[in-house]
């Protein structure tokens, strides 16, 4: 049987958590960079410099992206040959 501390799934959780708070995916900076480039209105390029800027902002000062951020569902599995240790499940990931 496979034995997990709850104190790690907690912390596993906190970092998703900030990670999806302050960092804009990779992708998606890359995606708003090109729309940046080819965009023709000086306005939505402005709009789109704010938000790049954002995400700089956020990533680099762990703010979050957004003052929304909403609220966080975990769906979590757990097999049967697993033990959490400590508190219980929900617990472990909701502190």
């Amino acid at each position: 049987m496979r034995q997990i501390e709850s104190s790690l799934i907690s912390q596993t959780v906190a970092s998703l958590c900030q990670k999806a708070n302050f960092e804009l995916p990779d992708e998606v900076t890359a995606a708003l960079q090109a729309a940046r480039t080819t965009e023709s209105s000086p306005r939505a390029r402005q709009i789109l410099d704010e938000l790049l800027e954002n995400a700089q902002v956020a990533r680099t000062e762990r703010l979050a992206l957004c003052q929304d951020t909403g609220v966080v569902v975990v769906f979590a599995e757990l097999g049967r040959q697993v033990q959490i240790m400590g508190d219980d499940t929900y617990q472990a990931i909701s502190q």
